[in-house]
């Protein structure tokens, strides 16, 4: 269990998210995914999950190989 407080944000994602590989065939990773989602924090809620998705296309090399899932939810 986690104490949630008003203003924290949940990050609910599938996989291929994480699995998104770059040119050299180094994969984003959680910390990578991570990484994202701060810095997508300080976004408004309705554009977090634009920027998330924005910013692991930059990271993708390559159409991707399966779907993909993000949530983004706020805790009011």
């Amino acid at each position: 269990t986690a104490q949630l407080d008003s203003g924290d944000r949940l990050v609910f994602y599938t996989d291929r998210l994480t699995e998104t590989a770059d040119a050299d065939g180094r994969y984003l990773g959680e910390d990578g995914l991570e990484k994202i989602a701060v810095e997508a924090m300080s976004v408004d809620l309705f554009d977090a999950a634009d920027y998330v998705l924005g910013r692991i296309a930059r990271h993708q090399h390559g159409p991707a190989t399966d779907d993909k899932t993000l949530i983004l939810a706020e805790i009011k």
